[in-house]
C-alpha cells in the first residue's frame, strides 16, 4: 500500500509539473483550470508534505544498535515473565523519512523475530507504524501523536487474540525516550476504561 501511494505521489507530482509547464505557454489559464499562482501552490504544498520534519527528526533518535530486556504479562494478575535479552537494529530509509527496525531474541522459549517500521504523516499529522513477527500472520499497524515534549509517542491499534477467538481488539503502543541511549516501550490492552499492561521493555543503545 504504501509502495502504491508513493507511485500516486510520484504520478501527481509529474501532473502537476505538466501543468505548469502547459499554463507557462498561455496568457490565461482554459476554462476550469487552477490559475497559475494556484498551480504554483499546489506544487509547493506536494513538495512540502514529502520533506522530513521535527517528528522524522526524533524517530532518528531512535535508530542504532540496541539491547532489549523486558517483561511480559500473559496474565495481569501474574507477575509477569521475564524476557531472555534481544537486539534491535534500526535506521532510517528512503531519505529519513521511516525508521526501520529488526528485532531479534527469545519468546516463551522461542526463537523470535519481528519486523517494525515507523514513520510521521505530514499530511495527517500523525504517526503511524507497522509490525510483523515469527510469532503470527498479521500485520498489525497503529497511528497516534506524541505529547508536548515530543519524547513520549502513543499509538492506536488493533489486535486480535486467537487463544480466546477475539478479533479487532484494542491495543495501546506508548514509546518512551528517556534520553539518548535509553527508549521505554510499553504495551497495554485497554479493558474496562484501564490500561492493562501486557509487556514492558527497555532498549539501551550498544
Amino acid at each position: 500500500m504504501r509502495s502504491f501511494n508513493r507511485v500516486l505521489t510520484v504520478v501527481s507530482l509529474v501532473l502537476v509539473v505538466a501543468i505548469l509547464a502547459f499554463a507557462q505557454t498561455k496568457d490565461k489559464p482554459k476554462a476550469g483550470m487552477p490559475s497559475k499562482e494556484d498551480q504554483q501552490k499546489m506544487m509547493a504544498d506536494m513538495m512540502k508534505m514529502m520533506q522530513p520534519g521535527p517528528q522524522h527528526e526524533v524517530l532518528a533518535k531512535m535508530a542504532g544498535d540496541w539491547t532489549m530486556t523486558g517483561k511480559i504479562w500473559m496474565d495481569p494478575n501474574s507477575p509477569g515473565e521475564e524476557m531472555k535479552p534481544g537486539t534491535q537494529h534500526s535506521e532510517m530509509i528512503l531519505g529519513g523519512r521511516y525508521l526501520s527496525s529488526v528485532n531479534q531474541g527469545e519468546m516463551m522459549g522461542m526463537p523470535f523475530e519481528g519486523h517494525g517500521m515507523m514513520g510521521y504523516d505530514n499530511f495527517k499529522k500523525q504517526y503511524q507504524m507497522t509490525w510483523i513477527d515469527n510469532m503470527g500472520t498479521t500485520i498489525s499497524t497503529a497511528s497516534g501523536t506524541a505529547d508536548a515534549t515530543g519524547k513520549v509517542i502513543t499509538l492506536m491499534g488493533k489486535m486480535d487474540d486467537p487463544s480466546t477467538g477475539k478479533k479487532d481488539l484494542d491495543v495501546k503502543y506508548v514509546y518512551t525516550l528517556k534520553d539518548d541511549k535509553t527508549v521505554g516501550f510499553a504495551m497495554f490492552e485497554p479493558k474496562d476504561g484501564k490500561d492493562v499492561k501486557v509487556m514492558d521493555m527497555t532498549y539501551a543503545k550498544k
